[in-house]
């Protein structure tokens, strides 16, 4: 059983009816298990294929040695991005240490919603932790989102409340458009 990430030139991306032949699987279960945080969610409407075999085959025939070596990792990523989160919010950061803190949150969420989704007991305790692997990762992505705002704003010779208030306003024009 594969657990690791591919390190080769980049991930093949595919479509979600390509995903589901390569897994053996219909295109509704492939959004069965995006909606049940199995397979992770599509970037621009594309899987990393790897990524969705090797969760895939985790949660279809891993054994107890290959749990304990995926919660190793999930461990290995938490504090990873404990350290460059905490990096990431000091008044030195670079907004290169806050994208790198923002993917190392994003994963390390998206791996524990994973493990959550298949190795809890029952819908109660998946539901729970659902909701505190949610709030926690909102208050991390709000945090960087704020100090996101403040250097884009040292850059601009703005405030970083001038910096939120125009993407809020382009959130609103979006929305209306």
């Amino acid at each position: 059983m594969r657990t690791q990430k591919r390190v080769s030139e980049g991930p093949t991306l595919v479509g979600q009816q390509a995903l589901a032949r390569e897994l053996g699987v219909t295109d509704r279960r492939v959004r069965q298990m995006v909606e049940g945080h199995i397979l992770p969610e599509p970037r621009d409407g594309l899987y990393d294929l790897g990524f969705c075999q090797d969760r895939y085959g985790l949660y279809r025939e891993g054994t107890d040695r290959d749990w304990d070596r995926f919660f190793d990792q999930c461990e290995d990523l938490a504090r990873e991005s404990t350290e460059l989160l905490r990096a990431a919010l000091k008044p030195t950061s670079t907004l290169d240490m806050v994208t790198a803190a923002s993917r190392a949150v994003q994963a390390s969420y998206r791996d524990m919603r994973f493990m959550t989704a298949v190795r809890s007991k029952s819908d109660s305790e998946r539901t729970l932790f659902f909701r505190v692997w949610e709030r926690e990762e909102t208050e991390a992505m709000a945090l960087l989102l704020s100090r996101t705002c403040a250097l884009m704003g040292e850059q601009e010779g703005r405030s970083g409340r001038e910096v939120m208030e125009g993407l809020r306003r382009e959130a609103r024009e979006a929305e209306d458009a």
